[in-house]
Formats: C-alpha cells, structure tokens, sequence
C-alpha cells in the first residue's frame, strides 16, 4: 500500500469525513439466515464533492483516481 499525495491544484468545494462500522455478513445458502459480524474497528471514510469538471482538471482527477486502484492505496489530504 502506498500513500500518493493529493494534488494541490484539485481542491474540492466540501470534504466530510465520518466513521463508518466495520461489519461482514454472511448467508447460509440453504437457510437465508444471516451472521453479521463486528470487525475490529469503525473505519474513516473521507467523503469529497468537487466543483463541475468545466472548473478543475478532468485529466489530473482521472489520474488520480487511477494512481488509488479501487482502495488499493492511501491518499494524504491537506485540510
């Protein structure tokens, strides 16, 4: 896992971060009952909201959501 640095010229308009529960679920085939269980800790989630595309680099922004590879790596925001 890599920790990729936030471009300083994409600066989204809001940034809300909040916890979101840790859980994983499983279903019997046979049954449809369901366990639902509490992983070790909530997690932080950081939720961005950008401007339209006409006012930032759409180029830098796919780039960048590239370089994440669906969670695969860290992202270090400035507040």
């Amino acid at each position: 896992m890599a920790d990729i640095e936030w471009p300083e010229s994409l600066v989204p308009s809001t940034v809300v971060f909040y916890l979101q529960q840790h859980t994983a679920r499983t279903e019997s085939l046979f049954t449809r009952q369901q366990q639902v269980l509490e992983l070790s800790a909530p997690r932080w989630v950081c939720r961005l909201t950008f401007p339209p595309m006409e006012q930032i680099d759409a180029a830098l922004m796919d780039a960048t959501i590239a370089k994440l590879r669906g969670g695969a790596n860290r992202v270090r925001l400035f507040d």
